[in-house]
């Protein structure tokens, strides 16, 4: 994306003054361990211009004809564990997103878009972690109709996610728990929102700068540190990208519905959910082929509980955290070999 000069300039410059203002609070009040290691691995990112932008497109000086510089290594990923610390820095990021979002473009993020379908197939990268998408279709794939209200009002196509080119022939039921049926639905795009609007970025910086005198001093340069992080996970996240949702439905298709995970994400095991379809509070989520038990850490209490079509289901019974997310998660293989820990924020 290309930028005019000036607002990269102002963008450059707001960066310089905050790396000012954040080596003077370092000077001010110790840093936490958590900030400082993040601190040390954006050192070598650009800055605000950079990382929301990507890159600016550079004309050659002078009519001399030359190169264009060579573009900027992106900022390190946000902490996929972050520390108590690292979330409350990411607090105030999302304060300043969210006032942002009100001054450059109010209706972004509203939920309004209506599903489309795609009689086509899913990517080879999804296909080969998913064995449930690569069976054949069955009758009790079909996801349940949509029934609403006192009068039972029908809703055409009112249980498909609001997704696009979801892959309508890929769409598998992977268990049936509890009363309702868990579904994984892959589709083109499962980002429920439109790409954040360009203009926004700089405002989010703006935004950070009037937070900033409301932020404890300690977080201050972790909350500074970690933004031109925070931002490139804005743009990526808020792109269109394949992937699926898991629909845990009733009989009259309500229930709940987590959307966003990529290929990547269920590698990874951030597809962890919560919800209660049928009045039964369950956690869930998404693992890849070859996982053949989940075992979730609680502290005082671990479960473990067996994956079926691809999809792990645990029930809350008030032993657990009412979020529902773990401590730590195993996976293990059907000989009992660990396959990946994950722990959770």
């Amino acid at each position: 994306m290309t930028i005019l000069p000036q607002l990269e300039s102002e963008l450059l410059g707001a960066h310089a003054r905050r790396a000012a203002r954040r080596r003077r609070w370092r000077r001010g009040s110790p840093a936490t361990p958590g900030a400082i290691a993040i601190a040390l691995g954006v050192v070598a990112a650009v800055g605000v211009a950079a990382a929301a932008i990507v890159f600016v497109r550079h004309g050659p000086s002078g009519g001399g004809g030359g190169a264009p510089p060579p573009a900027a290594p992106a900022p390190p990923p946000l902490p996929a564990n972050p520390t108590r610390t690292q979330q409350r820095e990411e607090h105030y990021l999302y304060l300043a997103e969210g006032n942002a979002i009100q001054r450059c473009d109010p209706s972004w993020g509203a939920p309004n878009r209506q599903p489309t379908v795609n009689e086509g197939s899913p990517s080879p990268a999804l296909l080969s972690i998913l064995g449930v998408l690569r069976r054949p279709a069955r009758p009790t794939d079909k996801l349940p109709t949509r029934v609403v209200g006192l009068d039972h009002r029908v809703i055409p196509n009112g249980s498909l996610p609001p997704v696009q080119n979801i892959y309508v022939r890929y769409i598998r039921r992977a268990r049936w728990r509890f009363g309702a049926g868990y579904y994984i639905v892959p589709a083109g795009n499962v980002n429920q929102t439109a790409p954040f609007p360009a203009a926004c970025y700089p405002a989010q910086h703006t935004a950070l700068e009037r937070l900033l005198p409301q932020i404890p001093s300690r977080l201050r340069a972790g909350v500074l540190a970690l933004e031109p992080s925070f931002l490139a996970s804005m743009r990526s996240s808020s792109e269109p990208h394949e992937g699926i949702c898991l629909l845990a439905l009733n009989s009259t298709g309500g229930g709940d519905v987590q959307c966003g995970s990529s290929a990547s994400d269920i590698e990874q095991g951030r597809t962890t959910g919560t919800g209660g379809p049928t009045g039964v509070p369950v956690a869930y989520g998404v693992i890849p082929d070859g996982v053949a038990t989940v075992t979730l850490d609680y502290g005082r209490r671990t479960f473990t509980v067996h994956a079926i079509g691809n999809v792990w289901i645990l029930p809350l019974q008030g032993h657990q955290p009412r979020d529902g997310f773990p401590d730590k998660i195993v996976w293990r293989s059907a000989a009992g070999a660990v396959i990946k820990t994950i722990h959770g924020p």
